[in-house]
């Protein structure tokens, strides 16, 4: 088990179990996902060094554990349970980039041994609301731990990944909240909002709890309600 020093956007590995429990869709790569290839067919290809600037972000979440393709063929797919601190449903502070993007595509990739799997969001960014890192653009990669994919010899390799809330879905739209990661050239996640029919749906673990309570102030907002009450708010910083 891991134990890091949580900054206050953080998230951290606590634990690595064999089976999701049944009907759990709160996840990341639930079956409903269909593998890819491994780092096939890559629409945007980085270098060498950001590549293991990547890898290294997750070789920690699996030390010691033997290759996924060391799982028997039908297993269930391990599962990674990431605890994350509870946010602000509009985590400005916390965040260095906000933007509007959609998911225009996913790829997975094994980090070096083969004993986990993550996930590179390829966002189309549609506006800017914050940029205070050093990223340029316009290349916006999300990556977090969890996915799924194939082997060359055809074997589909899954990694689950709980506590981000629902799953990340390619093609779809989302006011997201990120930290900028220099040395990989890519996003971690803070938060997500789900831009669906013109406004805002919650996404993240704690935000779905509080649409479910009645105590959400941003669930079901108008998506330009909420950009201008961020802007607003960025300029009291």
């Amino acid at each position: 088990m891991l134990r890091k020093p949580l900054c206050p956007w953080a998230h951290r590995v606590v634990g690595v179990v064999v089976a999701l429990a049944a009907g759990s869709l709160m996840a990341q790569d639930t079956r409903s996902r269909d593998p890819r290839p491994f780092a096939a067919g890559e629409p945007r290809a980085v270098s060498a060094s950001v590549r293991e600037a990547r890898d290294r972000l997750f070789l920690s979440t699996s030390e010691g554990l033997p290759p996924l393709s060391a799982d028997p063929p039908g297993a269930p797919p391990r599962v990674t349970k990431v605890s994350k601190v509870p946010l602000a449903e509009l985590p400005i502070a916390e965040s260095d980039v906000i933007l509007v993007g959609r998911i225009e595509s996913l790829s997975p990739h094994l980090v070096p041994g083969g004993t986990a799997i993550y996930t590179e969001y390829h966002v189309d960014v549609d506006s800017i609301v914050k940029n205070a890192a050093r990223w340029k653009g316009p290349v916006c990669d999300v990556v977090e731990i969890g996915g799924s994919g194939l082997t060359p010899d055809g074997r589909a390799l899954r990694q689950t990944a709980m506590g981000f809330g629902k799953q990340i879905e390619a093609g779809a739209e989302y006011v997201m909240f990120l930290r900028y990661v220099d040395r990989a050239e890519c996003f971690r996640i803070v938060k997500l909002w789900q831009v669906r029919n013109g406004v805002l749906v919650a996404t993240a673990d704690d935000d779905i709890g509080r649409a479910a309570g009645g105590t959400s102030t941003i669930n079901g907002m108008a998506v330009k309600e909420a950009l201008k009450t961020i802007q607003v708010r960025i300029g009291r910083q």
